[in-house]
């Protein structure tokens, strides 16, 4: 079987979208590589990964929006 040409897909652990792995922005965390849909979830990721690696943490894109919001008005303080 050919595997040449096929997409892995993994999940933003910030918005939950699917991703594909080629074509995602990515950052390592505690040795393993997450994925992310965006600058905005990766930079949320980054911030505060304990909370996005946390089992009760649900996957939200509008929870998502509102984390990169607050981070982008810290920046500018």
């Amino acid at each position: 079987m050919n595997l040449e040409g096929m997409h892995v897909m993994n999940t933003d652990p910030v918005c939950g979208m699917a991703v594909d792995e080629a074509r995602a922005l990515h950052c390592t965390h505690a040795g393993k590589t997450y994925y992310f849909c965006g600058a905005g979830c990766r930079h949320a990721f980054e911030e505060r990964p304990e909370k996005y690696l946390d089992p009760s943490y649900e996957p939200s894109m509008l929870g998502a929006a509102f984390d990169w919001l607050r981070a982008v008005l810290r920046r500018r303080r």
